[in-house]
């Protein structure tokens, strides 16, 4: 498969960023669970038998996979390849309890992950290859994480319903005018139409410039959504260099 050009990822990270300042989308409502499913032991879904609390099986759960990634500490995972990163096996529903020691809370199952150190390059690249696939397989039989990891986009932050994220956004922009004409001049990355998803919130970066300066002023459009874009791009005002009189 050929690899995105530069252009084309830079591209998808803005589409993905933005999407933050779209009309909000209704997130998709947790599955329900009646009072008989919250029982331990097994649990009949068509005709598999599920292990342990089907309850806190929620693979769609954004919270419970950051929850997973937090017991990986530099200190017990060990293991360095990109393919069995702490996500991914979190994706899977396993936690960090030892060094390179991963366990299943569902169904208990251990999995350990020590590669041995007289590897050859390509030895290490088929137990590694070998790892990942145990990380599915390696679940009870009865395990409702063996064969359902997390969708990949559970990971990702929730922008499109995340109000606290495009004032975070706003805020740095009017914080970044604070430096009037120091600011540098950029040129422009995104289309028309992100542009005018930006120029949408102008009056609301004006305003909190205002609050911040103090001041009954207002800044251009030009300079504001210059300084939208550089806020969008992760770029914060110093707050220990002068700013504009």
């Amino acid at each position: 498969m050929a690899t995105p050009s530069v252009h084309e990822q830079t591209k998808r990270r803005i589409e993905s960023a933005l999407s933050a300042f779209s009309p909000k989308r209704q997130r998709p409502s947790a599955p329900s669970t009646s009072v008989e499913s919250r029982r331990k032991s097994t649990t009949t879904v068509g005709s598999v038998e599920l292990s342990g609390d089907v309850n806190k099986f929620r693979p769609w759960s954004h919270e419970d996979l950051l929850e997973r990634i937090s017991t990986y500490k530099p200190y017990t995972w060990l293991v360095q390849s990109p393919m069995l990163s702490p996500v991914r096996c979190a994706r899977n529903g396993w936690i960090n309890t030892d060094c390179s020691t991963l366990k299943c809370p569902q169904c208990s199952a251990l999995l350990i992950a020590q590669l041995p150190d007289d590897l050859t390059e390509e030895e290490e690249v088929r137990w590694i290859e070998r790892l990942v696939q145990q990380l599915q397989t390696s679940h009870s039989e009865a395990c409702p994480w063996k064969g359902r990891p997390c969708a990949e986009n559970v990971y990702s932050v929730p922008l499109a319903t995340s109000r606290e994220t495009v004032d975070e956004v706003c805020q740095h922009a009017a914080t970044v005018l604070l430096f009037g004409e120091q600011l540098p001049t950029i040129e422009q990355p995104l289309t028309a139409s992100q542009r005018g998803l930006l120029r949408d919130l102008i009056h609301r970066v004006v305003d909190m410039y205002k609050t911040t300066a103090n001041s009954d002023s207002a800044p251009d459009d030009t300079k504001v959504l210059a300084a939208l874009s550089l806020a969008l791009f992760g770029w914060r005002a110093d707050q220990t260099k002068p700013q504009a009189a």
